[in-house]
């Protein structure tokens, strides 16, 4: 086995399994091949000085059954410790300790009657969470903070990565509480995770909401947009300070009413900041701030109106993120951004800077508008997968120079319904040359939808041709083939699954 001063791990060995949780350093539940147990005295004591000697969040120690060792018996010895288990997973059949297992670890993170509090950013919405967090995070990063940004695509300590995978909810947003050096979290807040596992913190200094559109419907429970927005409006009431919402989205500007006692921005494209506050209700308006977009000196400007004072903040064209204003989204979410950074009280020529430098690359956002050029066509990398996120896709394609045809790899979540996947073909159709629809199938045996037919009949219904579609389902074959129908002066565009991303990108580079 492997060892240190403190304790020792020996290879795995057969019999029986102990398996101990630690949470917050104290024991939490030890289970038996799978049922609860009673630690006997010396197997507490060891499994008490392995938590402290660790002195992590949760801490999970298998134990085998052992052999006399001199004139003691050991029952057990120690064959694996792992510092970050997936508790859901462990607690599956147990939700009470599941509940418990995360109230312990807040009260391990914060201490009744400690203040351990940093300011929190929470990011919530359809479409653009993870572009919209990130901005925030490079502005506050160029404050001099110390941010713990956890996202769609993992969490990073100072845009520095930790873990990758889905960190968009309580797991990676406890990453991100559990490091003392951070002095700002950004949090993107994806509602299935909490309709799953509940929140993380108790309350945010800054919430935002992107849009609301229709992805994600019959799943938890939610059924319809207007309960989407309701679960939505629950991230934002957890915001004591200020919440950004979306003015040019009704369900958004629904949850006005709801939102008493907190500043409120709201960002349009509307040029008209007043008729922009006559949107909200009369009793938040003399405090409203207005973001939006007018045309100053023959240049978009991005502007923050407050106490009647109108701040030009900088031109949508100096934003790289924007590219020349073709990417329309990628304005919005620089006008949220601005707000969260506003609201957190920096300095506005710090946030001028930043945005001046965010760019959307593979490095810094990985599947959110990746362009690369190898001379002879163009390839851009891009996570659309819901008709709202396609239509502003195609609304940028449609402003960018292509001298060939247009291709496109359309693909859904494996888990969509019927009438969201034929959405994507119904918002795609009639913007591309060719289409190839390339969702990866579900590895769920109770998924019976084949997103991949209704993607299909989706382009079909909106009179694509069918000898201009082709389906398949197997993402590498997808990508090959996608990069081998191209010819000089193409433009592909295209959407593989998260797993398959860096895979994808890799073969991009070298085509």
């Amino acid at each position: 086995g492997s060892s240190n001063s403190s304790f020792m791990v020996e290879p795995e060995l057969a019999g029986a399994t102990l398996e101990v949780l630690f949470v917050g350093g104290a024991l939490l539940t030890a289970a038996q091949d799978g049922q609860e147990t009673k630690l006997d005295p010396i197997t507490e004591s060891v499994a008490l000085r392995i938590a402290r000697t660790f002195d992590s969040g949760v801490l999970m120690i298998r134990f085998k059954p052992g052999a006399s060792a001199g004139n003691s018996h050991q029952p057990w010895v120690v064959t694996h410790l792992d510092p970050s288990p997936a508790l859901e997973r462990l607690l599956a059949d147990r939700p009470h300790l599941l509940v418990a297992a995360y109230d312990q670890f807040l009260d391990w993170l914060y201490p009744p009657d400690s203040n351990w509090r940093i300011p929190i950013v929470s990011v919530t919405g359809t479409n653009g969470k993870t572009t919209t967090s990130t901005m925030v995070s490079h502005v506050a990063r160029a404050a001099s903070l110390h941010v713990g940004l956890a996202r769609s695509t993992g969490v990073y300590f100072d845009n520095v990565s930790k873990v990758l995978g889905d960190k968009s909810g309580f797991l990676g947003h406890c990453m991100v509480f559990e490091n003392p050096n951070v002095d700002i979290a950004v949090l993107e807040t994806a509602r299935g995770d909490v309709l799953r596992s509940g929140f993380a913190f108790d309350q945010s200094d800054v919430a935002v909401c992107t849009n609301i559109a229709n992805d994600h419907l019959g799943q938890h429970g939610v059924e319809t947009v207007d309960q989407l927005a309701v679960v939505k409006r629950s991230i934002l009431e957890r915001s004591t300070g200020a919440v950004i919402l979306n003015g040019d989205d009704s369900l958004c500007l629904n949850m006005l009413p709801h939102l008493h006692g907190r500043s409120v921005y709201l960002t349009s494209f509307q040029e008209n900041a007043e008729v922009v506050r006559q949107h909200a209700p009369a009793e938040l308006r003399s405090d409203l701030r207005v973001i939006n977009v007018e045309t100053r000196t023959d240049s978009d400007w991005i502007v923050l109106h407050e106490s009647g004072t109108a701040t030009p903040i900088i031109a949508v064209n100096d934003i790289p993120a924007t590219f020349n204003g073709a990417a329309h989204y990628n304005i919005s979410n620089a006008m949220q951004a601005i707000g969260a950074a506003s609201a957190l009280g920096l300095d506005l020529a710090i946030i001028r800077h930043a945005m001046s430098s965010f760019e959307t690359n593979f490095d810094t956002l990985p599947g959110r508008l990746n362009i690369h050029d190898n001379g002879r066509f163009t390839t851009i990398l891009d996570f659309a997968h819901n008709a709202h996120g396609i239509q502003h896709l195609v609304d940028f394609i449609g402003k960018f120079p292509c001298q060939g045809r247009k291709l496109v790899c359309l693909g859904v979540s494996p888990n969509a319904s019927e009438t969201a996947a034929r959405g994507v073909g119904i918002a795609a159709a009639g913007h591309f040359d060719y289409y190839i629809c390339g969702s990866k199938t579900s590895d769920n045996p109770n998924v019976k939808v084949d997103t991949n037919a209704a993607i299909r009949q989706g382009l079909l219904s909106s009179g694509v041709a069918e000898n201009v579609i082709e389906v398949i389902p197997d993402q590498d074959r997808m990508v090959y083939h996608a990069i081998s129908l191209c010819g000089s002066g193409d433009l592909l565009v295209m959407k593989p699954s998260y797993s398959a991303i860096d895979a994808a990108w890799q073969k991009i580079l070298n085509s």
